[in-house]
């Protein structure tokens, strides 16, 4: 004989997200929060030399969308790894996938504070920022190979990755751009990647 489930329980079952929908409420908060920054302090993307996303956390007008944009982006990956309905169910190397972006989002958050002032606290975000990039061209090698799916997206990622290297070593003035590339492409390839292993009902 199944227990009797209650209006109540049922309500609250009926309410918790996917992981899928997680994640992509992040993502899309994060892009919502950078394109905010732009409309704000558009010289950042628009002048030769352009800066790097980062420098919208270190001005007043832009620094609150900045870190809400970052904010949401880490706790959409958090919870879907650990709240969500489906989450259980998600590949272990799914799950710690998410938890290891989100924790690097948020070191990226936190070494923003100071990255201006001196040269080691840029050096420890400029060592962060290269962590994420790694990580998310890892990451999307790794979700191509599960799903045999999104080649286009994961060369696209590639090729940002490469503009972001040259603009490293000063060939070209393009970070802002590398970065949105890589950073858009990971964050479609984690959505559909999320809701194809999902096996939640």
């Amino acid at each position: 004989m199944h227990p009797k489930v209650t209006r109540s329980q049922v309500s609250r079952y009926d309410g918790t997200w996917r992981a899928a929908t997680l994640v992509a409420a992040g993502q899309w908060g994060f892009a919502f929060g950078v394109a905010l920054c732009v409309v704000l302090r558009p010289g950042f993307v628009l002048k030769a030399n352009e800066g790097g996303v980062s420098n919208y956390g270190v001005h007043v007008k832009t620094a609150v969308p900045y870190y809400l944009a970052l904010s949401v982006a880490a706790v959409g990956a958090y919870l879907a790894a650990t709240h969500a309905r489906d989450s259980t169910k998600l590949p272990p190397q799914l799950r710690a996938l998410l938890l290891c972006y989100a924790v690097l989002i948020i070191l990226t958050l936190a070494s923003t504070f100071g990255y201006t002032l001196d040269t080691p606290q840029r050096d420890v975000h400029v060592g962060v920022g290269i962590a994420l990039t790694v990580f998310q061209v890892v990451a999307s090698l790794w979700m191509y190979r599960e799903r045999r799916g999104d080649l286009g997206l994961v060369l696209v990622q590639l090729a940002g990755v490469v503009v972001a290297a040259l603009t490293i070593v000063g060939l070209i003035r393009l970070l802002f751009a590398s970065e949105i590339v890589t950073g858009a492409s990971f964050a479609v390839l984690l959505f559909r990647t999320t809701r194809e292993l999902s096996t939640g009902d």
